[in-house]
C-alpha cells in the first residue's frame, strides 16, 4: 500500500458492514461533516476539524462547539478532490490540524492554525495495475502542503463564513497570502510549505511510475511543523517562519505474517501528536493490512530515532498518550478496522502495558481522535458517517489531575456546638464564556457517580454558593474538583467557617504544584498546645489512588508514632490525627508525610476548641536539596 487513500478507498464496505451489524455506540455530537478527517481541542476546550470534502475544492475547516455540536466553518475552498488511487473513490484534502500555542493565549486576539493538505487529485492510476501517473489537470496547484490561517480573534469567537477560490489557490502558490474579511472578522491564509506532490518510482512494467505524496498529520513543537506522510513512510518538518523543509525520518518496511500480499508492506504513519517531549506515531501498515502488525511508536525530535510503544495492533489510524495507573504511560489506540479485508468496523482500544481494554466498539471508519484527559471524553471523527461521536470514559481511562481543586469542604456539626459550612464564589476573570463542571469527591467515591455541578460564566460573572455541599444534596465532608469543559478554570474564592460563632478561614483552590507526587516529602506541624487545638489531617487522591506514610516527630526531633495508609483514587479521607497516626500528638510535633506510590493533596486543618476558629496548611511538596 502505498499511501493511505488505498485505505480510504474500502468505506463503501465497511460503512455498510457495520451499519448492518450494530448502531452506533457512541453518542453523535455533530453530524453533516463533509469528510471529517482530523480533530482537536482549541486551548478554551472546543474542537477544530479538517474534512477532506466530496469534490473538487470542497474541503473546509470547522470550529464544533463543544457543548451544543454546533458546527461552524471558518474557511471552505481549501484544496481537495476525489482520489481515485485506491480500490475505489475517496476524498483528499484538508487531513492534519495544529494550533500555535504560543501565539494563542486565553485573551489573545489572534489565532494560527496550520492545515496539512492531502495528495487530492495530482496523481492518477497508471496504465498498470498499482502503477500512478502524474496528473497534468489537477484540482488544485497545492495539494501535498501545509497552510496557515490567521484570525483576528481566537477561532472559537471567529465568525467565519469565508470561502476560497480556485484564483486563490494560484495565488497563494506563486507565494502571495490572502486576506478574507475586515476588522475583527478577518483571516489570512498563507502557504507555508509545498511539499513535492510525487516522486519517480520506476517499476518493471512501467518505467514512468511515480508515487504520490500524502501528508496525513501534523504536530508543532515551537517553531518546527511536523509533518506525517503517510505514503513516502516519512516524517518532514517545516520551519513555520521560513517554510524550510527536511525529512527527520523514513519508517521502514514491515515484513508481511500474512500468507497473501508481498514480502514486505509499507508501514503507512498517519498520525501524529506531542508526547512528554517526543512525537508519538500510529502507522496503518499496507495491503493485506494484517492483524497485529500496526504500531505505536515515539520518534525522538532530535535525533529521528524510532521506539515501539505498543505494537500487535491492526490498522491503527490514530493514538493517545496517558498518564497510566500503573506508573508511566499508557495509550489509546484508535483502530480504522479490526478485519480490514473482512469489512470489520473499527474501535478504541486502552493498552496499559500487556493490558488491552476496548472502551468503544464499533466504530464506522474512525479517523481521528481528541482526547480530554480532564473530564474523561474523548471526541472521535467517523469519516463515512460525517459525524464527530462523543465517548464518556470516566471510570474507563486514567484522569490528570484537574486545573483547579478545592481540597476540603464541609457541611457538618462539630465539637462544641460548631455547625461548620464552605460558602464558594466562582469569577470569570476573562473576556468570553467559561463553563465547566464541579465533581464532589468523598471517602471511596465511585468516579462514575460522584454528584456533579455544572457551571457556566458570562464575561467577568460571579456565582455565590452560600453552603456548596448542599448544591450537590449533601452534607458532611468533601472535596471539589472544579474541571472546565470551554475556557479556563474560574477564580475559587473559599471561606470555611463556623455559622454559630462565623469564625472560619479562607482556603485555596489548589493545582498540580501543591500535589505530592510519588517519592515527596513534605511536612505538618501539629498545634504548641493539644489542650486548646484539635488537628486533623486530610488526604485527597486522585486518579490513581495513593499511598502515604507519615512519620511523626517530636518538637527535639526523637521519632514517634508513623503509619501508612492507602487511599483510593479520587477521594478524600480526613481524621483526627491520633486516628490516623495512632497515637496523640504533642505540643510542637511536626509530621512527616510522603507519598511513596500515587499522588495527593495533603493538609492539616487546626480548630480552637473554645472558639471553633480554624485554619489549614497545605503539604507542599519540599524541594530537592
Amino acid at each position: 500500500m502505498k499511501q493511505l487513500s488505498r485505505l480510504l478507498g474500502v468505506i463503501p464496505l465497511l460503512a455498510l458492514t457495520a451499519t448492518a451489524v450494530q448502531a452506533q455506540p457512541a453518542t453523535p455530537l455533530t453530524s453533516g461533516l463533509v469528510g471529517p478527517i482530523k480533530v482537536i481541542l482549541t486551548p478554551r476546550g472546543n474542537l477544530v476539524v479538517a474534512e477532506a470534502g466530496n469534490g473538487p475544492n470542497t474541503g473546509r475547516v470547522s470550529v464544533i462547539n463543544r457543548l451544543t455540536g454546533a458546527a461552524r466553518p471558518v474557511l471552505s475552498g481549501l484544496p481537495s478532490a476525489i482520489s481515485r488511487l485506491g480500490s475505489g473513490a475517496e476524498p483528499s484534502g484538508p487531513s492534519g490540524l495544529a494550533i500555535a500555542s504560543d501565539v494563542v493565549s486565553i485573551d489573545s486576539q489572534t489565532s494560527i492554525l496550520y492545515i496539512s493538505i492531502g495528495s487530492g487529485d495530482a496523481v492518477l492510476p497508471g496504465p498498470v495495475p498499482g502503477s500512478e501517473v502524474l496528473n497534468p489537470s489537477a484540482s488544485s496547484p497545492i495539494f501535498s502542503s501545509v497552510l496557515s490561517i490567521a484570525t483576528a480573534r481566537p477561532l472559537d469567537e471567529f465568525e467565519g463564513g469565508f470561502s476560497l477560490s480556485p484564483a486563490d489557490h494560484t495565488r497563494l502558490k506563486n507565494g502571495e497570502a490572502i486576506t478574507l474579511g475586515s476588522t475583527s472578522n478577518a483571516l489570512t491564509v498563507r502557504l507555508v510549505a509545498d511539499f513535492p506532490d510525487f516522486r519517480f518510482e520506476p517499476r518493471p512494467d512501467f518505467s514512468g511510475n511515480v508515487r504520490s505524496s500524502n501528508p496525513f498529520g501534523l504536530a508543532l513543537r515551537g517553531d518546527t511543523l511536523y509533518v506525517v506522510d503517510a505514503s513516502f513512510n516519512s516524517i518532514r518538518t517545516v520551519n513555520r517562519n521560513s517554510g524550510a523543509v527536511g525529512t527527520l525520518v523514513t519508517f521502514p518496511s514491515v515484513t508481511n505474517p500474512a500468507p497473501i500480499g508481498p514480502p514486505s508492506i509499507d508501514a503507512v504513519p498517519d498520525s501524529i501528536k506531542l508526547s512528554n517531549g517526543q512525537l508519538l506515531v500510529s502507522t496503518l501498515t499496507g495491503f493485506p493490512f494484517p492483524s497485529g502488525a500496526a504500531r505505536i511508536a515515539t520518534v525522538d525530535p532530535s535525533t529521528g530515532a524510532i521506539t515501539t510503544r505498543a505494537s500487535n495492533l491492526t490498522s491503527l489510524i490514530d493514538a493517545s498518550t496517558l498518564r497510566s495507573n500503573t506508573g508511566g504511560e499508557a495509550y489509546l489506540a484508535l483502530q480504522f478496522s479490526t478485519n480490514m479485508l473482512a469489512g470489520a468496523p473499527g474501535n478504541l482500544m486502552l493498552v496499559d502495558g500487556t493490558s488491552r481494554r476496548v472502551i468503544a466498539s464499533p466504530l464506522i471508519t474512525p479517523t481521528s481522535m481528541a482526547v480530554d484527559s480532564v473530564t474523561g471524553e474523548i471526541f472521535i471523527t467517523l469519516l463515512g458517517p460525517g459525524q464527530v461521536v462523543r465517548v464518556n470514559a470516566v471510570g474507563q481511562i486514567p484522569l490528570q489531575m484537574p486545573p483547579s481543586v478545592i481540597p476540603v469542604v464541609v457541611s457538618s456539626a462539630g465539637i462544641g456546638g460548631a455547625q461548620f459550612e464552605t460558602a464558594v464564589q466562582l469569577t470569570n476573570p476573562y473576556f468570553f464564556p467559561i463553563s465547566g463542571t464541579l465533581i464532589l469527591r468523598t471517602a471511596g467515591g465511585d468516579p462514575t457517580s460522584d454528584p456533579r455541578v455544572t457551571y457556566t460564566l458570562a464575561s467577568h460573572e460571579t456565582k455565590d454558593f452560600p453552603n456548596i455541599l448542599t448544591s450537590f444534596g449533601r452534607t458532611g465532608l468533601g472535596s471539589v474538583d472544579i474541571v472546565p469543559t470551554v475556557g479556563p478554570a474560574p477564580t475559587a474564592i473559599v471561606r470555611v467557617f463556623d455559622s454559630v460563632t462565623g469564625n472560619g478561614f479562607f482556603e485555596e483552590a489548589l493545582n498540580a504544584s501543591a500535589t505530592l507526587s510519588t517519592g515527596q516529602r513534605s511536612t505538618l506541624v501539629a498545634p504548641s498546645d493539644p489542650s486548646k487545638f484539635r488537628m486533623n489531617i486530610g488526604i485527597r487522591t486522585f486518579g490513581a489512588g495513593a499511598t502515604v506514610t507519615l512519620r511523626v516527630f517530636h518538637a527535639n526531633g526523637i521519632p514517634g508514632a508513623s503509619a501508612t495508609r492507602e487511599v483510593p483514587a479520587n477521594s478524600l479521607v480526613q481524621l483526627q490525627a491520633g486516628q490516623l497516626l495512632g497515637a496523640d500528638l504533642q505540643a510542637n510535633d511536626s509530621i512527616v508525610v510522603e507519598v511513596t506510590q500515587g499522588s495527593a493533596i495533603i493538609y492539616g486543618s487546626v480548630i480552637n476548641n473554645q472558639s471553633q476558629a480554624s485554619s489549614i496548611q497545605i503539604a507542599r511538596p519540599l524541594p530537592d536539596v
